[in-house]
């Protein structure tokens, strides 16, 4: 059953885990991390990875198996 914009339940579902992936490790991750600006850091670093995942698995931008090229 596709959605609006060709989004079916599975993608939905795939984009629901990854924000709550990213957001759980950085929880987890930050824990460890004292100082404010490795935290911040580590947010931009875990921000950087899902937009570029979310990224190849939306258009394969990189052209992996991930994106089902």
């Amino acid at each position: 059953m596709e959605t609006m914009h060709g989004w079916s339940g599975f993608d939905f579902a795939v984009a629901g885990g990854l924000l709550l992936g990213a957001t759980g490790i950085y929880l987890l991750l930050s824990r460890l991390v004292k100082s404010r600006r490795q935290r911040v850091v580590l947010g931009i670093a875990l921000a950087t990875a899902l937009a570029l995942l979310w990224a190849e698995l939306a258009v394969g931008v990189f052209g992996t198996p991930l994106a089902g090229t």
